[in-house]
């Protein structure tokens, strides 16, 4: 998924890796390579903070959330690691309507 270099702001983690990974061109937010300079700064941020943050971004109120928001959904985030991100009025693994 592009090229490393728009990747090398989010600091190494896990959620780093699944958010880099996903395939995000299949969501509203679009490729990473597209997303507006305050989303990738704040994921940036979130990213490298050592307490658990949780950002919600855009209309479908997407979430992203860094590695140590991870035991505050327990078993949640088992299921959330395929799809790393969920919008309010949705759950990972559903169609996205448009």
């Amino acid at each position: 998924m592009g090229d490393s270099s728009t990747h090398q702001a989010f600091p190494a983690g896990e959620m780093e890796r699944l958010i880099r990974d996903f395939d995000w061109s299949k969501t509203p937010l679009g490729p990473i390579e597209t997303w507006s300079p305050a989303l990738r700064t704040m994921t940036s941020v979130m990213l490298a903070n050592r307490f658990p943050l949780l950002l919600w971004w855009g209309p479908d109120q997407i979430s992203l959330y860094n590695d140590a928001y991870i035991p505050v959904l327990g078993m949640k985030h088992l299921m959330r690691s395929v799809c790393p991100y969920e919008s309010a009025g949705r759950r990972c693994g559903t169609p996205l309507s448009r």
